[in-house]
């Protein structure tokens, strides 16, 4: 069994336009019981807010920080993983803090695992302070239109054939998976390569765990450890509205498809059903402006589609770091 005391762990944390949020994050951070070697904040905001509040944090942690523009969820991961001297690496969201024990439990899978079959872990999420979702027969209903229409939902930790993840943070029992959470990942760095993340999903990346969970797929197993918990406190600030979240979604939904499973016609039509699903339900709670914004992005495919064949698409470029660079 690897030595806990060899594992030297990197905690990365990507952030844009939230310094309160994000000083909230590193606060939890000094509690571990086991000390991350190395923490890196990536940062995208226009302002010096974040920046000044990390730089004041370097005599209690040993935290890097780094600017990048323009900025953009896997951009900033990829600058991370190119600046990061790490065994394993840790994701958490901005504003999300970490449970006392979360690197230590990390580092403990990791290091009991002497064939070193599992690659990454996924921690257990705890939604804090979210908006109260639909009680009575209206929730029922929207989790039952989540379970037709192959969507994101609770399940036990798979990648559904539309391509849509099944979560399994209600399980309160460690298993092997194949999906992943971007606020609640860690990874051998040796099972990511540089760069990792696809700069394809733009904005804050949505789906990048799924493709970074289908990377590894066949190659490394994924451990969801309930034990690693990550507290999720949904910030408004720096936050999109959401008809053009949901647009983006789809937009990433069709770009990972097209990455995987172009030409399969079963897996086409589970992709439409999905989109159609989005739309439904946009529909059916009264969310016009994200119906809107789903049917125009749909739209858009078919009418790209016709116009040009298909094609995988590539990593981006790395990141422009600037001149802030490796403060810390």
């Amino acid at each position: 069994m690897t030595s806990l005391s060899a594992v030297r762990t990197a905690v990365v944390i990507c952030t844009k336009d939230r310094p309160q949020e994000l000083e909230a994050a590193l606060v939890s951070l000094e509690a571990q019981t086991r000390a991350p070697g190395e923490i890196v904040v990536v940062d995208g905001s226009v302002g010096d807010e974040s920046r000044l509040r990390v730089l004041a944090w370097r005599s209690r942690l040993p935290v890097r920080y780094l600017h990048t523009s323009p900025p953009g969820l896997t951009r900033q991961r990829n600058v991370a993983l190119a600046e990061a001297t790490a065994d394993v690496i840790v994701f958490i969201d901005d504003d999300s803090l970490l449970s006392p024990t979360y690197v230590a439990v990390v580092n403990q899978v990791l290091a009991a695992d002497t064939e070193r079959s599992v690659g990454a872990v996924l921690g257990r999420v705890v939604e804090t302070g979210s908006p109260p979702g639909p009680r009575g027969p209206r929730r029922w209903l929207l989790l039952a239109c989540q379970r037709l229409f192959l969507l994101p939902r609770a399940g036990s930790g798979t990648i559904q054939a539309s391509g849509f993840q099944t979560l399994p943070h209600h399980l309160e029992a460690a298993r092997d998976v194949a999906c992943l959470s971007g606020g609640a990942m860690s990874f051998r760095c040796e099972v990511l390569g540089k760069p990792a993340f696809d700069e394809g999903l733009t904005g804050a990346g949505e789906m990048e765990d799924v493709d970074i969970a289908r990377r590894l797929a066949g190659r490394t197993r994924i451990r969801y450890e309930p034990r690693a918990i990550v507290y999720h406190y949904p910030s408004a600030a720096g936050r999109e509205p959401e008809a053009k979240r949901l647009r983006r979604l789809v937009r990433h939904h069709r770009h990972l498809y097209v990455k995987y499973h172009s030409g399969s016609v079963w897996r086409a039509c589970a992709f439409w059903w999905s989109v159609l699903g989005l739309f439904t339900i946009c529909m059916a709670t009264g969310r016009w402006a994200g119906a809107r914004r789903v049917g125009a992005e749909a739209l858009a495919i078919v009418w790209r589609s016709r116009r040009t064949p298909p094609s995988g698409p590539q990593h981006g470029g790395p990141a422009r770091l600037s001149g802030r660079q490796g403060e810390g």
